[in-house]
């Protein structure tokens, strides 16, 4: 098997994963959406105490960390494909081959974008049963009653650690990657004919 076929088998298998973990990111945000509506409907329905809605925030943080474990992952897979499956992809002996989909235009010119678009998504997923769920423990912080006092608090430092992870995750993707890619057109200019071939 050839360098070519190789990185075929690998660019396809790569792509697999990446669907997996795009999947899974997704199954995370759904299973914390369908939690919190449950909590919900028992804290204000049945139970009636609102305390039991500050549970809300602690499942955020752990669902913020899956998401950004299978994000970076997501983004590890992408940047495999697009700087170093790509040399050997690009070297087969065909006239005019089309560019993997990491290398198009439009994934070019719009890929930071939903990266932010993304970010601000799965902050607002996150966040905002969140917030509700302080608001409806609001007065606690008031009240002084220590075991949902410090629940409230505990839910606010969860939320903003949530919101946080998200963030930094998101912007440190675009970081990496702009870095790879100052670093992929150095040795381009350097080494033209070696490194990037028909990129």
């Amino acid at each position: 098997m050839d360098s070519f076929q190789l990185a075929k088998m690998n660019y396809e298998i790569a792509h697999s994963d990446y669907s997996n973990h795009v999947r899974l990111r997704d199954n995370v945000l759904l299973i914390f959406l369908a939690a919190s509506g449950t909590i919900f409907g028992v804290s204000l329905g049945t139970a009636k105490t609102n305390e039991m809605l500050l549970i809300i925030p602690i499942l955020a943080l752990g669902c913020s960390i899956l998401v950004a474990h299978h994000s970076i992952i997501i983004g590890m897979v992408f940047e495999y494909c697009y700087f170093e499956l790509n040399q050997f992809l690009s070297t087969e002996e065909i006239n005019n081959h089309p560019p993997i989909i990491e290398r198009s235009i439009a994934w070019e010119k719009n890929r930071e974008s939903t990266i932010r678009l993304r970010s601000i998504g799965h902050s607002i997923i996150l966040g905002a049963p969140c917030v509700v769920a302080i608001l409806f423990n609001w007065s606690h912080a008031y009240t002084f009653s220590m075991p949902a006092t410090n629940g409230l608090w505990l839910g606010i430092l969860c939320t903003i650690l949530s919101v946080i992870i998200i963030y930094k995750m998101n912007r440190d993707r675009i970081k990496s990657f702009r870095v790879a890619k100052a670093r992929e057109q150095k040795h381009t200019s350097l080494e033209p004919t070696e490194y990037g071939k028909g990129v």
